[in-house]
């Protein structure tokens, strides 16, 4: 990344509608965006006091809307979660038609934002240095990947080296129950797969019971037929 000129770590598009009707595009990166979160405190905090972790509901913050000439702009936020992405929107901003209650309504703070899981993430960075533990991942020829990222920084912050045997277990452990399910879950809201996705999900079920034979088996052949489903569509 040093030889970049620059390391885009997250970026803000704002539409901010004029009084013509007509967009006005704003974007900010980086440390131009300005983002405000509300939050419920557990006791009261004085102006200019710093707020910590214990002093608030990490469950309860929420993102305040951008707001110009009195009025929220739709906006889309993207920020990087080590090798992962958090992305939030709000359109609604630019529906024609609003009412003032509505438009009053939209300037209130309704998208949770995870405060808990970007301080961890940032203590994990400042920590870590898990930019520094990837160059060793990949001279050991061991590709990095979101799901095992974590871990496997974290084992070579505290071994120094890898260990094929006992790391090959921890990047196993990487892919737990929980983090399948939460994969599985997506794909069901977002209707990836389709009529697929009970197979895959039996597939990953078996890896789980390390029924591996079972598990390739039953994977395998869906790639072949999500590709083929692509083309279909495509056609």
């Amino acid at each position: 990344m040093e030889e970049l000129p620059l390391e885009l770590r997250a970026f803000r598009a704002i539409q901010k509608q004029l009084p013509d009707g007509s967009i006005q595009p704003i974007f900010e990166i980086n440390n131009e965006i300005n983002l405000i979160l509300k939050v419920r405190v557990k006791q009261a905090v004085q102006a200019g006091e710093p707020v910590t972790l214990d002093k608030i509901h990490p469950e309860e913050c929420f993102i305040d809307p951008p707001i110009y000439d009195e009025q929220p702009a739709a906006y889309f936020l993207c920020q990087t979660f080590l090798l992962d992405y958090l992305i939030l929107f709000d359109c609604r901003a630019n529906q024609l038609g609003l009412s003032q209650e509505e438009i009053e309504e939209l300037k209130k703070a309704t998208l949770n934002y995870p405060i808990l899981e970007y301080a961890e993430n940032q203590e994990f960075i400042d920590v870590v240095k898990p930019k520094e533990k990837l160059q060793t991942l990949i001279s050991s020829n061991w590709v990095p990947a979101p799901g095992c990222c974590r871990h496997a920084a974290l084992y070579i912050h505290e071994h120094q080296t890898i260990d094929d045997s006992s790391f090959l277990e921890v990047v196993n452990q990487a892919y737990s129950d929980d983090f399948w399910q939460k994969r599985i879950a997506f794909w069901q809201e977002t209707n990836f797969f389709q009529h697929r996705l009970q197979y895959i999900e039996r597939a990953i079920n078996a890896h789980l019971e390390k029924d591996y034979i079972c598990s390739i088996y039953v994977l395998v052949p869906q790639f072949e037929g999500i590709v083929k489903d692509y083309l279909g569509l495509a056609e």
